[in-house]
């Protein structure tokens, strides 16, 4: 994807930037357009080689605390349909999950905070976004 399109990345909440994964992504070669969710989601995917939906304080079914959730779901359902790379990191994954008919709920033993430890399997050698992460990166 290096010299392709840039990668959209959302941040629906200023308290979760995309931060040090940006730094690997554009090490990697990427070219990122960083939107905050609350200056407006774009309406489609074009014009894009993947997807990030990063985190924020909202559930992913708050759209009256968070009006931009439905249209980061569309986006996230676009790029399933047609295949676009796409990461969600907490909320963006919850979103993602919720997107396709998931259930998302709170975590019985309560919220996850700071750094945890997380590896790659096997298949993300050959994934665009994950490939050039470090085997045990932290988040």
């Amino acid at each position: 994807m290096a010299g392709s399109a840039p990668v959209l990345v959302l941040e629906p909440d200023p308290s979760d930037p995309v931060d040090r994964l940006g730094d690997w992504l554009t090490d990697a070669g990427l070219t990122l357009e960083v939107r905050a969710a609350t200056d407006g989601v774009p309406a489609s995917l074009e014009g894009f080689a993947a997807l990030v939906v990063m985190g924020g304080a909202a559930a992913a079914w708050e759209d009256e605390r968070a009006p931009f959730l439905p249209a980061i779901r569309a986006l996230l359902r676009e790029a399933v349909a047609t295949e676009v790379p796409t990461l969600g990191v907490c909320l963006g994954a919850q979103l993602l999950a919720y997107a396709h008919g998931g259930t998302v709920a709170p975590n019985p033993d309560g919220p996850e905070y700071g750094a945890q430890l997380v590896a790659k399997r096997g298949a993300a050698a050959t994934d665009p976004l994950f490939r050039e992460l470090p085997i045990t990166p932290d988040v």
